[in-house]
């Protein structure tokens, strides 16, 4: 949902109000033509909010004072709630930002027919509203935890999955920064505790990641088609600059996204504008700066691709996104065609990421201002090539609540499904669907479920903080 600085109360009386509202709308029979299409931009987000309630168990909703290029969940750690990252693009006039905050609400078990959308008092993190969570005290349902200035805006961020307080970041020059943000720092001033540096011009990217097997392993690539590897250990060592382990060109034409192995702690894969998907052995050649080669590459579209995610699950399977708009996943063994290819969304991918709670489920996140998420588990059937409404027959939600081509978003691994969200139109949208789109055909699954590691914490302590 688009939140403006003044539709957290507006969409809110709007959804409760909207069956009186459609009993005058019929009582009007007197409107004119046009009087009727100034309305229909309304009546859609009428809609939309009266429907969310059924759709979500769980809705915050927030008009950010700058838009977001990135978001991500931090590691859970006791005693802390859920926490997010949140990277800001200003307009120049005030400094970018990585922003950290969390959720301060406790969950409902029941929603209120009388009051089911509400508003908060607006915070540092700006204007909200939602339902399924109650807010004790003033503010919004997210508290800022820290803020730190960042040199331009914040093209990624990630988590260190090892040291949840260690944040890197992606800026428009290349550059690399390493932030811990528990520790203390002037304010006014970019106080990074390591910069990471690659060869050649500053150059734009967006390409970020950690690897989850080696601790201190981070990897970035940028429009120049460079991948470069860091040892971040070494670099905090040093509290200064850091040239990379390891740099290479790997894409021709700008290297678009990565993603580690989640099996195999020295591979990784990379998509780039070339088309290619090339996966990489960082131990052959290590230390080089040129003449690596892949060790698999192949052409996975005719157009160029922006996302890569290696499986939590399944560790030779792969999912690539793009600007052709379909998603397809394939399995490393035999690439002569995809496993599943889904089409459905409207504009390109920016974005195509698992699941780490659930075999066969992807989210992706598009410039068609939605977010997909797809169940390819095997109890599911595969579609039979009978029209556009088979084609989709994997799509188990639709995220519509933006009104702004998606920027970022990410899974939680403290609570399932619930996600995060960041669109062009500055807002944030922190979500869960309802149980009803995942466990009323669960019947297959519900065995193989019971047998995995349990949630870290109850979902209610988790949104609230988890304090003992």
């Amino acid at each position: 949902m688009a939140v403006h600085h003044d539709a957290g109360s507006d969409d809110a009386e709007r959804a409760t109000s909207s069956g009186a509202a459609a009993q005058e709308d019929g009582a009007e029979d007197t409107a004119s033509e046009e009087q009727e299409q100034d309305q229909t931009p309304l009546c859609e987000r009428d809609l939309w909010c009266q429907n969310a309630v059924v759709l979500y168990d769980f809705f915050i909703g927030y008009k950010l004072v700058w838009p977001a290029l990135s978001v991500a969940w931090l590691p859970d750690e006791p005693h802390e709630g859920c926490r997010l990252a949140i990277g800001t693009h200003t307009d120049g006039s005030s400094c970018s930002e990585i922003i950290v905050v969390e959720l301060r609400c406790d969950v409902q078990s029941r929603l209120d027919a009388q009051d089911l959308w509400r508003s908060w008092e607006a915070d540092d993190v700006g204007a909200s509203c939602g339902f399924g969570c109650v807010v004790d005290g003033a503010g919004g349902p997210l508290r800022t935890v820290a803020r730190l200035q960042h040199p331009t805006e914040v093209n990624s961020i990630a988590p260190c999955p090892h040291l949840a307080r260690l944040l890197a970041t992606k800026t428009a020059t290349g550059a690399v920064l390493l932030f811990d943000y528990k520790a203390d720092r002037l304010p006014g001033k970019v106080s990074p505790e390591a910069t990471l540096t690659t060869p050649g011009e500053a150059v734009d990217g967006f390409a970020l990641g950690w690897s989850s097997l080696q601790e201190h392993r981070l990897a970035s690539g940028g429009n120049d088609g460079r991948l470069s590897v860091w040892d971040t250990a070494a670099a905090l060592q040093q509290a200064g600059t850091a040239a990379a382990s390891q740099s290479f060109g790997a894409h021709r034409g700008p290297l678009c996204d990565l993603s580690f192995s989640r099996s195999e702690a020295d591979v990784l894969a990379t998509v780039g504008d070339d088309c290619m998907l090339n996966i990489w052995d960082l131990r052959v050649g290590h230390g080089s700066t040129t003449g690596l080669s892949p060790q698999l590459s192949f052409a996975v579209s005719k157009d160029e691709v922006l996302s890569v995610d290696w499986s939590y699950h399944a560790g030779r399977t792969i999912a690539t996104a793009g600007k052709d708009k379909d998603v397809r996943i394939w399995d490393l063994r035999s690439l002569s065609a995809p496993l599943r290819e889904m089409s459905g969304h409207k504009d390109q991918i920016i974005s195509a990421r698992w699941a780490p709670f659930r075999e066969g489920l992807l989210a992706t996140g598009s410039m068609d201002t939605r977010v997909h998420l797809w169940d390819l588990s095997p109890h599911r059937p595969e579609p039979d090539d009978h029209g556009d409404d088979e084609e989709a027959s994997e799509l188990l939600f639709a995220h519509s609540g933006h009104e702004g081509g998606l920027s970022s978003f990410a899974w939680s691994e403290t609570d399932n499904f619930l996600l995060c969200s960041v669109a062009e139109d500055a807002t944030m949208q922190i979500w869960q669907p309802s149980t009803v789109f995942y466990l009323a055909d669960s019947e297959g699954e519900v065995e193989d479920e019971e047998q995995s590691p349990p949630a870290k914490r109850r979902r209610d302590e988790a949104l609230s903080g988890g304090d003992e």
